[in-house]
């Protein structure tokens, strides 16, 4: 299955094929892993009312997304955003992504809306950076258009001093 961009409308590349990172310069681009397409125009709205303009490149499952990052050319991806449930798919995605350093600096977020205490923290010790409960009102889209703008740009600042 091929990953679906969403681009809020006023921010719509006029060709993403061609010079993926000429077209997107301005705008970083976020894997989110979800099954549920709604979901993933829901987030791109909210963070995009909230600020944070970016193109969010999804993946319904841990595996696609596995493969959508070992399989990266042109394409870079400055954010991995996980929105399934922990100990459904997102602890392994999350270990998985680390261990084989499919994009070992590239920051990951996980959300997930009944994730306990110990699951998050298992996630963080996995090599998420950051573990959020899954927003349901639309301020908490707020916060977390907030946490992805701040690693976004740590992320910006190391490449800067790397390369």
């Amino acid at each position: 299955m091929t990953p679906t961009t969403l681009v809020h409308p006023e921010h719509r590349p006029t060709s993403v094929a061609a010079e993926p990172e000429a077209s997107h310069g301005r705008f970083p681009r976020i894997l989110l892993v979800n099954h549920d397409r709604g979901y993933g125009r829901l987030l791109r709205e909210a963070l995009s009312c909230h600020g944070l303009h970016a193109i969010l490149e999804q993946e319904p499952s841990a595996d696609s997304a596995l493969h959508r990052l070992a399989t990266l050319s042109r394409w870079k991806i400055r954010l991995v955003l996980i929105a399934l449930p922990l100990l459904h798919g997102g602890l392994g995605l999350i270990s998985d992504i680390r261990s084989r350093s499919l994009v070992p600096a590239v920051p990951m977020l996980s959300l997930d809306e009944g994730a306990q205490s110990l699951e998050r923290a298992q996630a963080l010790r996995l090599g998420a950076d950051d573990c959020l409960p899954r927003p349901q009102r639309w301020d908490e889209y707020g916060i977390l258009s907030q946490r992805l703008g701040l690693l976004l740009d740590r992320s910006e600042r190391a490449d800067g001093q790397t390369g």
